[in-house]
């Protein structure tokens, strides 16, 4: 399996951006409930990616809309050459959801 290693360096860009907005600190975000600094330092720089368990923590504490964030991670636990195929499907369905609420 290919990771989809570009989603996960624009993802740790995008949060690190919120986080130097707002003063968050990767230790804070390591005490909000994400498993370990090591893994805290690895997903802002880009190198992990994000688990689904922490989609809502991360939303929460940086002020990020859950939904886009989910469907981020979303992304970046398939392979890289699935995304052109995903992404479409993904806007397809978060169309039809908003239509329900």
């Amino acid at each position: 399996m290919t990771a989809n290693h570009r989603n996960w360096q624009q993802l740790g860009d995008l949060l690190t951006q919120r986080t130097q907005e707002l003063g968050v600190t990767s230790e804070q975000l390591y005490h909000a409930g994400l498993p370990s600094r090591t893994y805290v330092t690895s997903l802002l720089s880009g190198r992990a990616r994000l688990k689904f368990m922490y989609v809502k923590t991360l939303a929460e504490m940086l002020e990020i809309d859950e939904a886009e964030l989910f469907w981020t991670a979303l992304e970046g636990a398939v392979e890289a050459e699935d995304i052109p195929y995903l992404r479409p499907f993904l806007q397809r369905l978060q169309i039809s959801q908003r239509g329900f609420l």
